[in-house]
């Protein structure tokens, strides 16, 4: 595909509207269809998905080569400009193939890239008849912002008028840089209110799966009914987040409107927002979990095992830098990763294992530095040895699998995790397996395969072996 040109000259879109009008967006028509790091590129191509635009994942094309090296901002906009062309608002393309980007130049998570480029948005939902706008499964503050600034374009063909100052707060979080490290302040911004929400939908959808996983299977009809009905609460409690934080998003663009800009996004009254008293209470109970939440922290971080090890830069040097494990703990991994990446040095590698019996959702672990720290040197060493004890334990599964199907008895379940173990995910292929542990994010986050089968000695002695923890 050849590079793209753009008509600088017209004002953007963000520039041509009434400054201060409200414009409610509705929930309506939102979902979330893909897995984080799935690949919506078949849903362009089938004629039933290709009105459906996803944000924050799915997006497998790279950018050409000559694009990867941006030496000035606008050239690092060009690739988000091309990217968004290609169909899917989605930045961890460009993050993993950018080449020796420099730090300050600013990178753009899915909701900064629809704030910025409006436009070329518009003009993609236009071209391609889209009617609905797609999150990722388990969505995030950025999935959900971003699926809200997509239906605000495509409801009314513009941006809410806060827009700007939404995505300059989601782009800090995606990216490590927002440095609210107090219970009390974090849980009155947009972000924490997210995350407090969430906490609190997650911990009822928890409550509502319990029983459903002690449903009897003995035949396929009542394993496939339960499937049916995980599946069901599944798609409920992710439905109801994304309506839920629409509502509050509204409420904020109103209030924002009606001040004229005075309204500050770091530190919300709720009780100042035009919100149903119900959603008004959830709300509230969220903000009170998410300070529990930062306390749990606290003691996990109290408890984390501390080391160094020696990474190479980019640049070729040598240096040490630290790192931070938590085993099992009391939270969602990649919520430990985030909270440690607002108050533990700049270079530190945070390493944390919950376990396939985990209790809070999330990876089975997760391994990140900040994104900013990615410039520096990534976590791309880890992809091989982690995918390579993957392997050994998938090994004698995979066999007597194979010898099920050949045998004609193998279940359709089993038929599907074959399939999924066998089946190289696109962009990744040189780790030689299907479902793996991958290096995303810039190469700041190695996300464990959904199907990790490590124990948690196991994961000690890869980070062992990779020299992150020292022999006992």
């Amino acid at each position: 595909m050849s590079e793209p040109t753009f008509d600088l000259n017209q004002p953007p879109l963000s520039e041509r509207r009434e400054k201060f009008e409200y414009l409610k967006v509705s929930p309506e028509g939102c979902m979330a269809t893909l897995p984080k790091g799935g690949d919506a590129k078949k849903m362009l191509e089938n004629p039933d998905t290709k009105h459906i635009l996803v944000c924050d994942t799915g997006q497998p094309i790279e950018p050409p080569e000559s694009m990867r090296s941006p030496k000035t901002q606008e050239e690092l906009n060009n690739v988000y400009r091309w990217t968004i062309q290609n169909g899917i608002v989605d930045h961890h393309s460009v993050d993993g193939s950018l080449i020796d980007i420099d730090p300050n130049l600013e990178r753009k998570c899915a909701t900064k890239m629809i704030a910025d480029f409006p436009d070329e948005v518009l003009q993609l939902i236009e071209e391609r008849g889209i009617t609905q706008i797609s999150a990722h499964f388990d969505s995030d503050f950025d999935s959900i912002c971003s699926t809200y600034l997509a239906k605000s374009l495509l409801d009314n063909k513009k941006l809410p008028a806060f827009a700007k100052e939404l995505s300059e707060q989601v782009n800090l979080v995606d990216y490590g840089k927002f440095d609210i490290s107090d219970p009390e302040k974090f849980a009155r911004s947009a972000a924490g209110i997210f995350s407090g929400l969430k906490n609190i939908i997650l911990a009822r959808q928890s409550a509502e799966l319990g029983p459903l996983f002690g449903l009897p299977e003995d035949t396929d009809e009542l394993k496939s009914e339960k499937g049916k009905k995980i599946g069901a609460c599944f798609a409920k409690h992710g439905n109801m987040l994304l309506e839920t934080f629409i509502q509050f998003l509204n409420a904020c663009n109103k209030l924002y409107c009606e001040r004229k800009g005075e309204l500050n996004l770091t530190d919300i009254d709720v009780n100042e927002l035009a919100l149903e008293q119900d959603l008004r209470t959830l709300i509230q109970e969220g903000q009170e979990k998410e300070k529990k939440e930062y306390e749990k922290f606290d003691q996990e971080q109290k408890k984390a095992e501390r080391s160094e090890v020696t990474v190479t830069t980019k640049e070729g040097k040598k240096i040490q830098v630290p790192v931070v494990i938590f085993e099992k703990p009391d939270a969602n991994p990649l919520s430990i990763i985030n909270k440690a990446y607002l108050i533990e040095d700049d270079n530190a590698i945070i390493a944390v294992f919950a376990g396939q019996d985990r209790e809070h959702g999330g990876d089975c672990y997760d391994i990140g530095i900040k994104p900013d720290t990615a410039g520096r040197f990534d976590l791309k060493f880890l992809e091989a040895p982690l995918n390579q004890a993957e392997a050994e334990l998938r090994a004698p599964i995979m066999a007597e699998l194979e010898e099920k199907r050949s045998n004609g008895i193998i279940t359709d379940e089993e038929k599907a995790k074959l399939q999924k173990w066998k089946t190289p995910r696109q962009g990744f292929e040189y780790l030689q397996q299907g479902d793996p542990s991958v290096c995303v994010a810039g190469g700041s986050l190695i996300a464990a395969s959904t199907t990790s089968l490590l124990s948690a000695e196991q994961f000690r002695d890869v980070l062992e072996e990779v020299g992150i923890i020292k022999a006992d």
